[in-house]
């Protein structure tokens, strides 16, 4: 599912899958990989991936039917005028490292107690 998308951006940028892997810095054989195994990279190799493509990891793990905007034309998270806090641009970071299948539990437990 992963590949499809991947595959899809690829073709829609114009460049091979071996050639946009590469521009990102990635191995030109992980693509392969993720089509042969079904494998789906890694918190921040997606984060690398959605902004390349500009479209969000959401995107990207068939979360979303539309891409997002590109990262420049997204809003700040905090609203506008406000700071976020240390602690807050901390847990930010930490969300967006965080690998796709811990950040599924967590969401689910997080849903699973605001239905309460």
């Amino acid at each position: 599912m992963f590949y499809d998308v991947f595959s899809s951006l690829c073709a829609a940028k114009g460049v091979s899958c071996k050639k946009a892997s590469l521009e990102m810095g990635l191995s030109n054989s992980i693509a392969t990989k993720w089509k042969k195994t079904g494998a789906i990279p890694n918190g921040e190799t997606l984060n690398i991936i959605a902004e390349y493509f500009g479209v969000s990891t959401d995107y990207l793990l068939g979360a979303e039917t539309k891409s997002t905007p590109s990262a420049e034309n997204e809003k700040s998270p905090a609203p506008e005028g406000a700071e976020l806090t240390p602690d807050q641009i901390k847990a930010i970071e930490k969300i967006k490292n965080m690998p796709p299948e811990e950040l599924a539990r967590k969401m689910a437990a997080l849903e699973a107690v605001l239905d309460m």
